[in-house]
């Protein structure tokens, strides 16, 4: 096999990971009872076990098929296709046609991540370093929108961010994608927030993924209950502080904390939607369980 050709199959079952996660968040969002969120949950953590580098687009298609089979097409469309999680257009395209006709499966990827794209093209939430002038937030900016508007990887994100920083900013490749994931994941996380708004959702819960990858940080935070309120006074405070170019108060608003560091059961204000740290891969999901108590 060519080497161009091996890269887009490999490129392809990597996506079919992704469009899976993305779709079972989205399910789990929009479950309205708790034998869907069971049911959700169960093969979102099935799939998350496989991770990406071992998921095919055969994978996909089974994965889907059982959804559809335990909870019906008609609930499997409505809680795919909620408002919480708008599906990239570009996953449509690159594949998950082919494999939702093979699962025999009746659900659309038609919407561009709208909420995220909005954010990324306010052209002030993206630096390098310490490089924060006009200059460098518009280019850093196109990067973005571009990658929201053509579903592409973090590794081609993160070779637009070292091109549009040439001559500005110097580093190796892990560091443009260190900056490509952590842009683009906390982009999305916001503009996932205007789903949960939408949805009624009042509570968030925190899910990482566990395994023997799993940092500290994420491992304290598995499982913790956060309020719409905390995340959305967060999301206020980094987008204010952004629209003032006050990078150290953006900073402070949402830091990136140290992998190694386990919080007590008392949050800081400022822990809220992940990347909690550098190459995160905890997300939120709705929690649609009893109201809690104590936790913010």
């Amino acid at each position: 096999m060519k080497r161009e050709a091996l890269m887009e199959a490999v490129l392809k079952d990597a996506a079919a990971f992704e469009r899976v996660v993305a779709a079972l968040k989205a399910a789990f969002t929009r479950a309205w009872s708790l034998g869907h969120q069971n049911a959700v949950k169960r093969l979102l953590d099935e799939v998350q076990a496989i991770g990406p580098q071992a998921f095919t687009r055969e994978m996909e298609a089974r994965v889907l098929a059982a959804f559809e089979q335990e909870v019906g097409p008609g609930p499997m469309r409505r809680m795919v296709e909620g408002p919480v999680v708008n599906l990239s257009e570009a996953a449509w395209r690159i594949g998950a046609r082919e494999a939702a006709t093979s699962a025999g499966v009746d659900y659309r990827f038609g919407l561009k991540d709208r909420e995220a794209l909005k954010l990324a093209q306010r052209g002030d939430l993206y630096w390098v370093a310490n490089h924060w002038d006009a200059f460098t937030r518009k280019k850093l900016s196109d990067a973005v929108t571009r990658f929201f508007e053509e579903g592409q990887t973090y590794e081609k994100l993160a070779e637009w961010m070292r091109e549009a920083m040439a001559g500005v900013h110097e580093a190796g490749m892990r560091y443009w994608e260190l900056a490509a994931d952590t842009a683009a994941t906390k982009t999305r996380e916001m503009g996932r927030i205007a789903g949960y708004e939408q949805a009624g959702i009042q509570w968030v819960q925190v899910r990482a993924r566990m395994d023997e990858r799993t940092t500290p940080c994420c491992r304290s935070l598995h499982g913790r209950l956060i309020s719409l309120r905390t995340i959305q006074a967060q999301r206020d405070q980094y987008l204010e502080a952004a629209g003032r170019g006050h990078l150290e108060a953006a900073r402070a608003a949402w830091p990136m904390w140290e992998a190694g560091q386990a919080f007590g059961k008392e949050l800081p204000g400022n822990v809220g939607l992940p990347p909690y740290h550098f190459r995160c891969r905890t997300v939120t999901v709705a929690y649609l369980g009893p109201q809690p108590g104590s936790q913010r």
